[in-house]
């Protein structure tokens, strides 16, 4: 008995000097959070081989409304074809008015806002087989992100907002037409915002 009690005294000891001999713990320093600056690319002018571009009007052809883009440095319009839904989504945009409910445009910029991101700019970028091609320039927190889209959804997105729009002159060249050949175009009633209520979905 007599024993473990030494023994254990000795243990205690031992293990008393340890601690003191041991180093103070040392409480580490929180490490500094890098900063990643936000992409500032310089969109205010157009890139080689494109043009500046603006929503004209939306104008009635027996096909279909007419998105109607107007470039000043070409002296050129371009005209396409969207339907009624994607009309009145330009429309309303265009005019800052609001849907009873979220349309899907309305939508997706909520969505991108919230993510901290934004619109750089819109191009429309080439003309393949009768269908015209765009992108849409996304600025994220950390990189600029091209997503391929339909001219009538891009330009629906940049609608009413300072959002650069360009067009290949290439696209001007092929399909742009002059202010003489849309004369007697009138211009298309997309409706109001009521007439779309029982929609089972929003337009595109």
């Amino acid at each position: 008995m007599m024993r473990r009690i030494i023994c254990g005294a000795a243990l205690m000891g031992l293990l008393g000097a340890a601690v003191g001999c041991a180093p103070a713990a040392t409480v580490e320093e929180p490490v500094a959070q890098e900063v990643v600056e936000r992409p500032a690319p310089d969109y205010s002018a157009p890139p080689e081989g494109y043009s500046s571009a603006e929503i004209m009007a939306i104008l009635a052809a027996p096909e279909g409304p007419v998105l109607l883009l107007g470039s000043e440095e070409k002296e050129a319009l371009l005209p396409i074809f969207i339907n009624m839904a994607q009309a009145m989504a330009i429309e309303l945009r265009r005019e800052g008015r609001d849907f009873q409910r979220p349309l899907t445009h309305d939508l997706v910029e909520d969505m991108m806002e919230s993510l901290d991101g934004e619109i750089g700019k819109i191009q429309i970028d080439e003309l393949r087989n009768g269908t015209f091609y765009a992108t849409i320039f996304l600025i994220g927190p950390t990189e600029v992100f091209e997503i391929d889209a339909r001219p009538s959804d891009a330009v629906a997105m940049a609608a009413g907002r300072d959002i650069p729009l360009y067009v290949a002159d290439s696209v001007l060249d092929e399909a742009g037409i002059t202010e003489e050949d849309m004369e007697g175009l009138p211009p298309a009633d997309p409706g109001e915002p009521d007439d779309y209520d029982d929609t089972p979905t929003t337009p595109l």
